[in-house]
């Protein structure tokens, strides 16, 4: 559980952290924020670090919800803590891709509540175009791979 909330925490810390230095040199930078706009801090042929405002999940979806896509996620959290504390077995095979979900998720709904959407900032394009992400976002899917190889990793074992 320690392992959990060190995880947690220190990806919350961290991916707030970066968000308030890339507002801060966006504004230092542009005098004001738009938060209906891209705003590029710095550009190169492979990575970008762009100031754009999520408002939707990954890739903007569900974007429509607006406003409510907040509280939707909030009560999705308490939902899946609640089914934790049920299934805590579960919980403690998988606590440290759920540290990275946890904090990244966490940060990016803070962020919600804070600007009215999710900031993102890297824009990675080398050769493709892909979506603006975040660090949380990296701590999400980071996560993820971590609770699929802990699933194999336990499957094998068990043969």
């Amino acid at each position: 559980m320690y392992i959990f909330l060190a995880i947690l925490i220190v990806v919350l810390i961290f991916d707030q952290f970066l968000k308030y230095e890339i507002l801060r040199l966006a504004f230092h930078k542009y005098g004001t924020i738009n938060i209906d706009s891209i705003s590029y801090l710095f550009r190169s042929e492979i990575i970008d670090i762009a100031l754009v405002f999520n408002k939707g999940v990954a890739f903007s979806f569900l974007a429509f919800l607006g406003d409510n896509l907040k509280y939707i996620q909030l009560f999705l959290i308490l939902i899946i803590i609640i089914f934790f504390i049920q299934q805590r077995r579960f919980f403690e095979e998988y606590f440290i891709g759920f540290g990275f979900i946890f904090g990244g998720g966490i940060s990016n709904i803070i962020d919600r509540f804070l600007y009215k959407g999710v900031v993102d900032y890297i824009y990675w394009h080398y050769q493709f175009n892909f979506a603006i992400f975040n660090l949380a976002d990296m701590s999400i899917n980071l996560g993820i791979i971590i609770m699929i190889i802990t699933m194999l990793i336990k499957r094998k074992n068990a043969r």
